[in-house]
């Protein structure tokens, strides 16, 4: 199925889960130490929550869009990018229309017409055929997704947790899990290291199921204008 998905940095785990719980009347996909998802049927979505306090309650921690194979990702090129962008965002903003009314309203019509107030709720079918066909190339392929999002989301906690800013370099970042689930961190190894500001690599150590773990050592020295 393609849905959008939405991964928000939340303050507090457990308060998060329960309101989305309660707000879509359904329990959490994935539940584990700092990180949450949840696989939402109507309107097509993936919430993702992310437990940072250090990056304030409710920020955008990532945005995309989920196709149901690679290979519908993939035909579609580099152009897809954009396709994907104005989708997710059209979907988004009518998701957040009943709660952040003025601001949504403003957004929306810096390229539509009418009122945000008046569109129709999000549809599967908006995600589907010949509206998902210029999604962006490989966002079937979630498990990568989320483990860089888990990865991240634990770079960004360890900072704020030891007081430095979001910019301190990372000396090392290391990984333990099953074969499936480290697969997926080494293909999202670049953009992890990228984003987290790592200055060695991410080391993996394959174990057993359900021994997912990521231990951040923070670098010796500040990065300059940190």
């Amino acid at each position: 199925m393609s849905r959008v998905q939405l991964a928000l940095n939340v303050a507090n785990l457990d308060e998060a889960v329960a309101f989305y719980s309660k707000l879509f009347a359904t329990a959490p996909a994935k539940l584990r130490p700092g990180y949450a998802n949840f696989a939402v049927a109507d309107p097509p979505l993936k919430l993702v929550l992310i437990e940072d306090a250090g990056r304030g309650a409710g920020t955008i921690n990532h945005l995309g869009v989920e196709v149901a194979t690679t290979e519908e990702g993939a035909a579609a090129g580099p152009a897809s990018a954009r396709a994907a962008l104005a989708l997710a965002l059209s979907v988004l903003l009518r998701l957040l229309a009943p709660f952040l009314v003025f601001v949504t309203e403003e957004v929306w019509s810096w390229w539509h017409d009418g009122s945000i107030h008046r569109a129709p709720w999000p549809q599967l079918a908006e995600l589907t055929g010949e509206a998902g066909a210029g999604l962006a190339a490989g966002a079937g392929d979630t498990a990568v997704l989320d483990r860089a999002a888990e990865g991240l989301g634990a770079i960004r906690r360890t900072k704020t947790e030891a007081k430095r800013s979001m910019r301190w370099p990372v000396a090392t970042v290391n990984v333990t899990g099953d074969p499936d689930q480290l697969a997926a961190v080494r293909a999202a190894a670049a953009d992890l290291a990228d984003a987290g500001g790592l200055a060695g690599g991410v080391e993996t150590l394959t174990t057993g199921a359900g021994a997912w773990a990521v231990q951040v050592v923070l670098g010796e020295q500040s990065a300059p204008g940190s």
